[in-house]
């Protein structure tokens, strides 16, 4: 500096090698220089002449601005209406939702990954979701925006199957909700991705014929007759209905055995093994979730059973009654 007059009046310091050669005065690696000041010329500010930003009397005076974007950018943050970003509260730090290397202030240059706007989400019109001009209370549930859609789902029905209202349960982000799998119902009710289950279906309706009530199924549309009458010759209490296959095969599994005196009742040993031939004689109306034990011949009199029971506290003629105090079936 002490051979130069320094034409930048002291805006770069006196070092005239950090930017020029001992070759000309050409400015080599301007790129490198912003960066060293931790202000990389990215997208927009790779292409921005020196005079735009720093702007002076003369061309050759560059004054030190700071390097947070509202020291250059409180106008255009000021005057943005779509959205108006003052009263939106927005952050006057830039960097929060657009991107440095963007070339613009478009919707696409938007860093939205703390809720990724792609495939099904891909939507550009921020409107779209944030409708009442508040971006910071928008509400990232599925159900939120997607009622009207859940509501007026016909195959199946959502609503009258009760599905959950947290589409990602079933869907993915990706358009036209498909496709949709229902992961949980491996451990929440049946094995159906995986083991013997698995690969052989492709629709819900298969198995669950009423689509008002997916609480219902049939094992019967697969598993045929005669077919499955003779693969159970010799099996106690076989009977060919859905709820009975179930309980047999609970995985799913023709290993499955049926453990019915150690998960339940003893009815195969005890004082109850050889006093019944179906299922049904205690499982009324095939509906193997409930019980009864007042319909045996033995048990049908409340009279009898009530003199039996004369010296017990508390008795009552019920088949709950009955399985509390006689859960092994001993008197």
């Amino acid at each position: 500096i002490s051979c130069h007059t320094d034409v930048h009046q002291n805006t770069v310091g006196d070092d005239c090698r950090r930017c020029h050669s001992t070759e000309n005065w050409l400015i080599d690696d301007i790129f490198s220089l912003h960066l060293e000041n931790g202000f990389p010329l990215l997208g927009a500010h790779a292409t921005a002449e020196c005079a735009a930003c720093h702007s002076s009397e003369t061309a050759l005076r560059f004054d030190r601005l700071g390097n947070e974007c509202v020291n250059c950018h409180l106008e255009d943050f000021n005057r943005t209406t779509q959205p108006n970003h003052p009263d939106a509260g927005f952050s006057t730090n830039c960097i929060q939702c657009h991107r440095m290397e963007s070339t613009d202030w478009g919707a696409e240059s938007i860093d939205h990954s703390f809720f990724p706007l792609e495939l099904g989400h891909d939507i550009q019109d921020c409107s779209a979701c944030h409708t009442a001009g508040d971006f910071s209370n928008t509400p990232s549930d599925c159900f939120e925006c997607h009622s009207t859609q859940y509501e007026n789902a016909a195959n199946p029905n959502h609503l009258t199957a009760g599905f959950s209202t947290q589409c990602v349960d079933c869907h993915t982000t990706s358009p036209g909700w498909s496709p949709a799998e229902f992961l949980g119902h491996d451990d929440a009710f049946f094995p159906i991705y995986s083991g013997e289950h698995k690969g052989t279906w492709s629709e819900c309706s298969e198995c669950h014929t009423n689509p008002d009530n997916f609480a219902e199924f049939t094992c019967l549309t697969c598993h045929t007759n005669p077919e499955t009458d003779q693969k159970h010759q010799g099996i106690s209490g076989y009977a060919y209905e859905s709820n009975a296959c179930l309980s047999c095969h609970p995985t799913g599994s023709g290993d499955d055995a049926f453990d019915h005196d150690n998960q339940f009742f003893p009815i195969f040993s005890g004082k109850h093994q050889g006093t019944w031939n179906e299922c049904s004689e205690c499982h009324l109306g095939g509906n193997f979730q409930s019980f009864s034990c007042i319909d045996c011949h033995e048990h049908n009199d409340p009279n009898d059973l009530a003199d039996e029971h004369d010296d017990v506290s508390g008795y009552e003629f019920s088949s709950s009654a009955c399985y509390a105090c006689h859960p092994t079936g001993e008197e």
